[in-house]
């Protein structure tokens, strides 16, 4: 009977066994079916029409108009085909109440689906920052195909005529010709690097304001062909913003100088030599050539190759309500010629260029800190350092440091040396026979 039992309890374990063995394989079939189904939604890239930039300007039927520059895929890659614009990219304007309505009514004009995934540049017209852009941002924010490291700039003319003027003149790559062109400029200093997700902190930020790349379409009548010149009325650096270089050639496209809000709303404009001080005291200026007139000839010029010898540093004091500044700025640089051939190679030339730099370096700096205090906009990030002497953020809160920054005072310590002249260890004056004629 004991054996019988036993005998009965191992073929039921076997069974056992079996059935968790058949269930297991049927969940292992039903597991790998759904991996290897892929994703029923997939797309395939050329099923996309890929951005380059994207432009709103205020709209005339309806709230904003939008304006998309796209690839067109004309050129199969090689660029020698393309669109009425240029090689292989073209351009789509349409009235929207909202940035994802007008993108659903291009898709309907569309064979392939607007793919926001690889835009370089979002572009404000002047009109539309003057009236607010934070109803704008918000959706774009929330945006999952455009990333946070797209540019954002602000042009004096509509943003279609700046996509529209837009073309590159090395090569038909447009997106690589837009990143390398703010890539080069932002190398010498005349734009800040302003990315969406900067932008929009600056927006909701309690100790800065926020601010854009300036931009604008040089027509190149500010290049005069002939004329009288200008005796000894020449300037070191003019007062120009975007569009305004006097030059011919090149592109009709320019980035120089920035757009300063104070909320969501632009207030005013920084030229380019303005937007140089503000990259030095932010600790973002990388190197540049300043031209620095001559001690002794007016007319004559130093020009110099100037560049951070380390980060800024920035030290707050308060007094009750009143914030001093201490702003200690270190620049070195090498001589790149000098016209009236004077020895500034050495002493006691040497120090008193110098000090010519650093004397026009505070005058500049003192005058784009006065400018932005009368404004009431903190662009230099001085809220960042004060917020360190408070305990709480409520307390931080309460002190409401931008409407404090018009009172405040800033000291600006600059030290700059001279390190290299060049492959030249001595200037020498150039001589002229008819001089030495009369002389003797």
């Amino acid at each position: 009977m004991i054996n019988i039992i036993k005998l009965s309890l191992r073929k039921l374990g076997l069974r056992n066994i079996k059935r968790k063995n058949k269930i297991m394989m049927l969940a292992l079939i039903l597991i790998m079916s759904f991996i290897f189904t892929s994703c029923y939604d997939a797309k395939e890239l050329d099923e996309y029409t890929y951005v380059i930039a994207v432009g709103i300007d205020k709209g005339v039927t309806d709230k904003y108009r939008l304006t998309i520059k796209f690839h067109t895929m004309k050129g199969g890659g090689g660029g020698e085909t393309g669109g009425t614009i240029g090689a292989d990219f073209e351009i789509l304007v349409i009235d929207a109440p909202t940035f994802f309505t007008g993108i659903n009514m291009i898709n309907s004009a569309l064979a392939r689906e607007l793919n926001f995934m690889h835009a370089k540049m979002l572009v404000f017209s002047k009109e539309i920052a003057e009236e607010g852009v934070s109803t704008f941002i918000a959706p774009i924010i929330r945006f999952r195909q455009i990333r946070h490291s797209i540019h954002v700039v602000v042009s004096k003319e509509s943003a279609y005529e700046f996509l529209e003027k837009y073309e590159p003149i090395e090569g038909n790559a447009i997106s690589k010709a837009l990143e390398l062109i703010v890539s080069e400029t932002s190398e010498t200093g005349y734009i800040i690097h302003t990315r969406l997700h900067e932008f929009y902190t600056g927006l909701k930020s309690t100790f800065r304001q926020p601010m854009a790349i300036l931009a604008g379409v040089n027509d190149m009548k500010n290049f005069v062909e002939t004329g009288e010149e200008l005796q000894n009325q020449y300037s070191t650096e003019k007062e120009y913003t975007a569009g305004e270089i006097p030059r011919k050639g090149g592109g009709n496209v320019e980035f120089y100088g920035t757009a300063v809000f104070n909320g969501d709303k632009m207030i005013g404009e920084l030229t380019g030599e303005e937007t140089r001080m503000l990259s030095i005291i932010l600790g973002e200026f990388k190197r540049g050539n300043f031209s620095i007139q001559d001690l002794y000839y007016p007319d004559k010029y130093v020009p110099i190759d100037i560049r951070m010898e380390r980060q800024p540093k920035v030290e707050a004091k308060m007094k009750g309500d009143k914030v001093i500044f201490d702003v200690k700025i270190n620049l070195e640089g090498d001589i790149l010629a000098i016209q009236s051939h004077l020895n500034y190679e050495e002493e006691p030339l040497k120090s008193s260029l110098e000090e010519a730099v650093v004397k026009k370096f505070k005058e500049e700096m003192n005058s784009l800190i006065e400018k932005c205090r009368e404004w009431g906009v903190d662009i230099f990030r001085f809220g960042r350092v004060v917020c360190s002497n408070f305990r709480t953020i409520q307390e931080w809160e309460n002190f409401n440091w931008l409407e404090k920054f018009k009172d405040s005072e800033v000291n600006i310590n600059i030290i700059f040396n001279i390190r290299r002249t060049g492959i030249l260890l001595k200037s020498s004056p150039i001589i002229d026979v008819e001089e030495l004629k009369t002389q003797e």
